[in-house]
């Protein structure tokens, strides 16, 4: 699996803070397929999340077309077995995929994308909101 929380690919690991918890955090991450090609059904792990995340929206927003047909899926964990939001267009101008409901996660665990086609030029954010909750009092 292609780890994308580095800084290699123009970004750090995005963790989840103690000032972060129990509040609403939004973070995003921008991908350029010209840049960093993405390969057909790989899963590129882009955000860790902790234990009791309340996953609220996933947006997948086209900035620039791929030119071919190209879509992508948004999982939310290396298994790919929760597709948060499935075949966002990146060969639409200004295309925006979103998830359609909100999901509790128990345990920690990531958030992927999966291109269904092999991206040379697309260039995308993914933007996540979520809530990491805590039992304190």
């Amino acid at each position: 699996m292609a780890d994308y929380t580095t800084s290699a690919y123009g970004g750090g690991n995005y963790g989840v803070t103690r000032r972060e918890r129990d509040q609403r955090v939004t973070l995003t991450r921008y991908f350029s397929a010209a840049t960093f090609n993405l390969v057909a059904s790989t899963v590129y792990e882009i955000f860790k999340y902790p234990a009791n995340t309340l996953l609220q929206k996933v947006y997948v927003i086209t900035e620039t077309v791929e030119g071919a047909t190209g879509t992508i899926d948004i999982v939310d964990d290396t298994s790919s077995s929760n597709t948060l939001v499935s075949n966002a267009n990146v060969n639409s101008d200004n295309a925006v995929g979103e998830s359609s409901t909100h999901v509790f996660k128990a345990a920690a665990g990531s958030i992927c994308i999966v291109p269904d086609h092999d991206l040379d030029a697309a260039c995308f954010w993914i933007v996540v909101e979520y809530v990491a909750l805590t039992t304190d009092m």
